[in-house]
């Protein structure tokens, strides 16, 4: 069974503009499709019903990986104000696109350029309440 994954409105529109835009880059094309295919599945929700512990654009989101144990902050951005090195992890990154529309305490795998890692979502803290992440994110989350 496939877990229930939240979109807000805002995000869920903005993400099918800029795939739409992109889908023509053949060096984009499978991140695209998984995005998209999650877009797709997504329940669509608006600000007022968007529960406060799934990830969305701007969400604070601390994940562990279960394979290592290392745990990794980021704020989960549009691609154009992605910079990893700060903690911004772009949602057109493996890793983003697997924990958009999750909430906290969700478990999963998700192939990384490095290989499958299995992770989990330790909490979400909205963007009207995140700051940016104190700490860089290592290396085994890379967005490549």
């Amino acid at each position: 069974m496939t877990p229930n994954l939240y979109l807000l409105d805002s995000d869920a529109a903005s993400l099918r503009h800029r795939v739409n835009l992109l889908s023509s880059d053949p060096h984009s094309r499978r991140a695209l499709q998984r995005l998209r295919g999650e877009i797709e599945r997504a329940s669509v929700l608006p600000v007022a019903d968007f529960p406060p512990d799934v990830v969305r654009i701007g969400s604070f989101v601390e994940v562990l990986d279960l394979t290592d144990g290392e745990t990794a902050r980021y704020v989960l951005s549009f691609p154009e104000h992605a910079e990893i090195t700060s903690g911004r992890l772009s949602v057109f990154a493996p890793l983003g696109t697997a924990l958009l529309g999750f909430p906290a305490g969700h478990e999963f795998t998700w192939e990384m350029p490095g290989g499958p890692r299995r992770l989990r979502i330790l909490s979400v803290t909205p963007p009207e309440s995140a700051s940016a992440p104190r700490h860089a994110a290592p290396a085994l989350f890379n967005q490549s």
